[in-house]
């Protein structure tokens, strides 16, 4: 009895363990078998955007901006000296170029009359248009007595803010381009934005190299921050969605990274290529609706994620 039981003990442990590796096996199958968009956060890719009209590619694009009210996108096409429009579908529109007057723009905001700011990096100008009067404004900032590098741009409660690259500071703007507030963490490792976006009533900021988001109201006090719980290299953009998650585009490590609120890492998606979808020296994030952007300046190519 003692023998049979032993051999049955024996038999029962072998077919667990080929249950066992069965399930492992078939879970690995099926990672295999699935899209990498399944495996990251359901996002698939529904479009590309790599001309304006015509036939000339985007050279060196390097901003984004994307019209709500009137559910229109703008493509600062650096390397072409223009800025590019889009319908709601991501098909070309026109093209703008000041009668070839753009030097280099990297990035521009539309206010509700129609006028347009526009980034020169070229000439490190922050240049106003008068579209109804073909008028052009260019303007030069400094920050207690320095040169303001100017870089990214945006709106916000009918303010216009200015990411300087050389402090590193969000600086927001009032009438005659008066700079009302400076905005920095006190925090003495603090290493300077490299990125801005405004969410609601938070205007947020990313720390260069660490990744690190810090949240200002519309006083100027901090009113949240984020840590990433992984180490990124060279994170250029960042993205946060109606859930809290957290989207860091690392330039380096030619990837995107999703992290829950609290930081932690839920999954990662794209790679390194030059097709469709994979990326070279992305650049960018730009959340519009349900759709994620990504700039690549090096593939010259906006893709566009859905899920």
């Amino acid at each position: 009895m003692c023998r049979m039981s032993q051999k049955l003990l024996r038999g029962k442990r072998r077919f667990f363990a080929k249950g066992v590796w069965g399930i492992t096996l078939g879970i690995c199958l099926l990672g295999f078998m699935m899209p990498p968009a399944l495996l990251a956060g359901s996002w698939r890719l529904k479009h590309s955007i790599e001309r304006g009209p015509g036939k000339y590619p985007l050279h060196y694009p390097l901003g984004l901006y994307f019209d709500a009210a009137r559910s229109i996108l703008y493509v600062a096409d650096s390397g072409n000296n223009r800025l590019i429009s889009y319908d709601s579908k991501w098909k070309p529109l026109k093209i703008f170029d000041a009668a070839g007057q753009l030097q280099g723009p990297i990035g521009m905001a539309r206010e509700k009359n129609g006028n347009l700011w526009v980034v020169e990096r070229s000439i490190n100008s922050l240049t106003f248009i008068n579209l109804k009067q073909r008028k052009i404004e260019r303007h030069h900032l400094t920050l207690k007595g320095e040169m303001v590098l100017v870089d990214k741009l945006l709106l916000w409660r009918d303010k216009l803010v200015v990411l300087d690259r050389e402090s590193g500071k969000i600086l927001v703007l009032g009438k005659g381009l008066t700079i009302e507030k400076v905005l920095s963490p006190d925090d003495k490792g603090f290493k300077g934005f490299f990125d801005v976006k405004a969410k609601g009533d938070t205007l947020w900021g990313m720390e260069t190299l660490t990744g690190r988001l810090f949240g200002f109201d519309a006083a100027g006090n901090l009113k949240g921050t984020f840590t990433p719980k992984k180490h990124l290299p060279q994170p250029v953009s960042f993205e946060r969605d109606a859930d809290g998650n957290v989207y860091l585009l690392d330039r380096y490590l030619k990837k995107l990274l999703v992290f829950n609120s609290d930081g932690s890492l839920r999954y990662e998606m794209l790679k390194q290529g030059f097709n469709r979808g994979q990326l070279s020296y992305p650049w960018l994030l730009l959340m519009v609706g349900n759709s994620l952007l990504v700039l690549d300046e090096g593939n010259g190519r906006i893709d566009v994620w859905e899920r």
